[in-house]
């Protein structure tokens, strides 16, 4: 009886700790399942966390590249708008020179005109912000020349040439000789003597405003004379020198009416022409643009 009740305990048990270590090594294998399981999604995690930074670095290479190539785009863009800004302040420069030659020399204020305001164009397009003084000269310079009554050299030049050609067909006075009369002599030696004489010696009665007779032989010095004056104010129209111009003038017009015709009208014409060009100032008021070119260097040294 004994004997036969102790197996079926040592059975039980057997199933038990069968069932024990059976679920330990369930329970093991599920751990490690979980472990393996967990390993795995740490491992694909870290790859996801590389595969992210490797992008990110990628990514930061990249931008890092791209504001070199920016910066090195700004640098190049600065360096042409600097060239270009140099370019157009030299060009102003050149064309200020120039209108000041025009002023000095040739007194082409249209012309002069014309480069300063290119000049000025050529400074807006630089954009410099230290000009902006010298764009100011520039403009007062411009209006002060605008102002400027012009003298046309060449005008008043070809109308003295045409007056010069028409001085050899001024008229001179002709008056008749009346011999001067004398008393009556009743002798007939004292006729023969005053009819000898009435041939070698002519005496002529002039009134108070009558003009004065040239002698033939004087006639050629007279033109060429007056020739020589009109020259002589071409001369000091070309020359800029006014009193040269005004005294030819002023001499030309004293002998036209002193020695010819007045009602001729080509003496009506000259004298009315001369009057005119009398009364032009050959000589212009002083305008520089010696202010401009000062602020110009000035405004250049800074820069």
């Amino acid at each position: 009886m004994t004997v036969s009740d102790e197996k079926p305990v040592k059975t039980g048990r057997s199933f038990l700790a069968g069932m024990s270590i059976l679920l330990a090594i369930i329970a093991a294998m599920v751990c490690i399942t979980g472990f393996i399981y967990c390993y795995l999604q740490v491992v694909n995690v870290d790859k996801q966390f590389a595969r992210i930074h490797s992008l990110l670095q990628e990514r930061e290479l990249a931008s890092r590249q791209n504001n070199l190539d920016m910066q090195n785009t700004i640098n190049s863009m600065q360096q042409t708008l600097q060239n270009a800004n140099a370019w157009h302040v030299a060009e102003a420069k050149y064309l200020i020179n120039l209108a000041n030659d025009q002023v000095q020399y040739t007194h082409q204020y249209s012309l002069a005109i014309t480069l300063l305001q290119q000049a000025d164009k050529a400074l807006e397009s630089s954009q410099d912000a230290q000009l902006l003084e010298v764009r100011k000269s520039l403009a007062t310079d411009i209006a002060n020349l605008q102002a400027l009554s012009p003298i046309d050299i060449t005008a008043l030049f070809l109308q003295l040439h045409a007056m010069n050609d028409l001085v050899d067909k001024l008229q001179l006075p002709v008056q008749p000789l009346q011999p001067d009369t004398i008393p009556p002599v009743k002798s007939a030696d004292s006729k023969s003597v005053w009819s000898v004489l009435s041939k070698i010696v002519i005496v002529r009665k002039n009134d108070a405003n009558a003009l004065p007779l040239v002698m033939p032989d004087e006639k050629i010095f007279l033109y060429q004379n007056l020739h020589a004056q009109l020259e002589s104010a071409s001369w000091g129209l070309l020359h800029e020198n006014g009193a040269v111009y005004a005294a030819s003038l002023a001499n030309a017009i004293k002998w036209i009416q002193q020695y010819f015709v007045q009602d001729a009208e080509v003496t009506k014409n000259m004298l009315q022409q001369l009057s005119t060009l009398q009364k032009v100032n050959i000589q212009p008021a002083l305008v520089t643009v010696s202010n401009t070119l000062q602020l110009f260097d000035k405004a250049i040294g800074k820069s």
